[in-house]
């Protein structure tokens, strides 16, 4: 038995690609006018199939979170608590060593 030594493929083409990525843009600024996940990234074509759902699949509840704002709030104050805990994450080390230390002079 001869099995095939080539295998036809199609030829890869990017004349359509304009007009899917008009019709997709149109799609998210008419269904998911937020970004949940990340308010700054914005919605665009950098999102994810699985982000593109869940921002689709939100409900009007936490849209509504979005839309007023406090959804970026939420993520702005948690950055700020991840940038303090990394500060801290540096800095207890460096307590801890001081304690020990003063714990060793003084026995």
């Amino acid at each position: 038995m001869r099995l095939p030594q080539r295998f036809a493929e199609s030829n890869t083409s990017a004349k359509h690609l304009g007009r899917v990525e008009e019709q997709i843009n149109k799609f998210l600024a008419e269904n998911v006018h937020n970004n949940l996940l990340n308010p700054n990234a914005g919605v665009n074509l950098q999102l994810t199939n699985l982000e593109a759902e869940i921002l689709f699949s939100a409900n009007d509840r936490v849209k509504e979170f979005a839309k007023s704002g406090e959804m970026a709030n939420l993520h702005n104050k948690v950055d700020d608590l991840y940038t303090k805990i990394e500060s801290f994450m540096v800095t207890i080390p460096d307590s801890l060593d001081r304690v020990r230390a003063g714990i060793v002079e003084k026995e």
